[in-house]
């Protein structure tokens, strides 16, 4: 049997290797060094965003929320960090807005899957799961006064015409 290493390709766009090291940081992300990584983060974006321009400082905190936004089990300290990137960074808070529409959206058709068709299955399946993560996240995000009661509301109208 032939073994073949795996070659990973350098990355030379700086804004890829910025979005890497964060991505980095996220992963690391706990109760324990919860300030010193956030401060690394602020540090990363703030560094890059001002040697560019405003559309970078936009993807980077777009990247960080879909990382954020798809990890059910650390959505609280991910939803901390997204509150802490809303004061040093105010087009976090309308990344969250924006996204909050898109959310929306994912409740108009729910399908329920057939276990005769695995990989339909499977597929719905990991379509709950990304709801469910959203929809905690955005919970744990309304409890830090990202979201407004309203937005909420909106949610939990969906969720009853559903029923």
């Amino acid at each position: 049997m032939n073994f073949k290493k795996t070659n990973f390709e350098a990355k030379l766009d700086e804004h890829e290797i910025v979005i890497d090291r964060i991505r980095n940081f996220l992963n690391k992300l706990t109760k324990n060094n919860y300030n010193e990584i956030k401060e690394e983060i602020i540090i990363q974006i703030k560094h890059f965003s001002y040697a560019r321009n405003n559309i970078v400082l936009i993807n980077i905190c777009k990247e960080i929320f879909n990382i954020s936004s798809i990890n059910k089990f650390w959505c609280k300290i991910y939803a901390n960090l997204v509150v802490d990137l809303i004061a040093n960074f105010e087009v976090m808070k309308e990344i969250c807005n924006s996204n909050f529409t898109v959310f929306l959206k994912i409740f108009d058709k729910i399908h329920i899957g057939n276990e005769d068709n695995y990989d339909e299955f499977c597929k719905i399946n990991k379509q709950n799961e990304k709801r469910r993560a959203l929809s905690k996240f955005y919970t744990c995000l309304y409890n830090n006064n990202v979201l407004s009661k309203s937005q909420i509301n909106i949610v939990l109208e969906k969720l009853f015409c559903l029923v």
